[in-house]
């Protein structure tokens, strides 16, 4: 009987073990973190652009991208109890001008800025409804997209992946596995079209006009490769590129091409990436398997221990 026990004993403890797992431990690893503060680099050493301060094109020249994201906790405080509002800055400057100190009457505008600031489901990763949520100033509706990351425990599927140029989701498309710095990882893409976005006024010498004529009201159009390789436990993007081109169109007049790059995370970038994630991701998919191991385990120790003391009782049972 007390060998009964002592497996039926075990039995519980697993099964216990193995709910508290899946039902306590992993959603609260498996969560964005409430005080997320994260800076990503991607670079391109040989982009072509229009230098909009001299007016000059600029080929082969070094550009750098930062995108930084900061969580605003408070103000999620009033949306849900998943919520999180995330705050978004993303720069793109030529390499040059970015060393220039702020104050130095030689540094020029950025070459592009976007200013974001949404809400996310901390533990979907998806974007939410909130009134708040802006795109350069402007009400925008992210239509439950992703941004920053895929949701935990990535599928080979297609998922919606906000633009920002476009303002809109576009189809982020699961295109393979392959490893980044010897981390396995899911590998997403989507291939934008060239596409008109907005209207830009902008000297006529641009497109050969004489310099005396009139601005011209040109349209903007942007094409874009994006791809991104994704942890598949966590969704967090490892590694992202992108190939962009932008033009300007006028009637009568070839287009003319103001940015063509293709820009990548820095190698640092990279290595944070992985050695920050790697361990995480193992951490929640030893948390995901677990349960399936524990449970069925305690329930085979329940079963065995209760037979156990049947056959026990059975045996001292005087016979007639």
């Amino acid at each position: 009987m007390r060998k009964s026990a002592i497996v039926i004993g075990f039995g519980a403890f697993f099964l216990t073990l193995a709910l508290l797992l899946k039902f306590y431990a992993y959603p609260r690893l498996a969560v964005i973190p409430k005080d997320q503060n994260t800076s990503q680099t991607l670079v391109d050493e040989k982009a072509n652009f229009l230098d909009v301060a001299s007016l000059s094109f600029k080929k082969d020249s070094p550009i750098q991208t930062t995108a930084t994201v900061v969580a605003d906790e408070k103000a999620a405080k009033g949306i849900s109890d998943d919520a999180l509002v995330l705050n978004q800055w993303q720069y793109t400057d030529s390499v040059e001008n970015a060393k220039k100190q702020q104050g130095d009457k030689t540094k020029n505008p950025p070459i592009s800025a976007t200013v974001q600031r949404y809400a996310i489901d901390r533990k979907t990763g998806k974007t939410l409804k909130w009134d708040g949520t802006e795109l350069n100033g402007e009400k925008v509706d992210y239509q439950g997209s992703y941004t920053i990351k895929l949701p935990f425990n990535v599928e080979k599927k297609t998922y919606p992946y906000f633009d920002t140029t476009l303002a809109k989701p576009v189809n982020l498309e699961f295109k393979g596995e392959e490893k980044v710095r010897d981390m396995e990882t899911y590998k997403f893409q989507v291939v934008i079209p060239d596409t008109v976005f907005t209207k830009q006024e902008v000297p006529g010498s641009l497109f050969g006009l004489p310099k005396e004529s009139p601005a011209q009201n040109a349209d903007r159009s942007y094409g874009n490769q994006i791809t991104v390789w994704a942890d598949p436990i966590t969704g967090v993007f490892m590694k992202m590129e992108q190939h962009q081109v932008q033009k300007l169109t006028v009637p009568n007049r070839e287009p003319i091409t103001v940015m063509d790059t293709t820009s990548v995370f820095t190698d640092d970038t990279i290595k944070k990436n992985v050695d920050d994630y790697s361990s995480k991701g193992k951490s929640l998919n030893a948390l995901s398997v677990a349960p399936w191991v524990l449970m069925p385990l305690g329930l085979i120790l329940l079963v065995l221990g209760a037979i156990m003391a049947v056959m026990s009782k059975s045996r001292r049972q005087p016979r007639h």
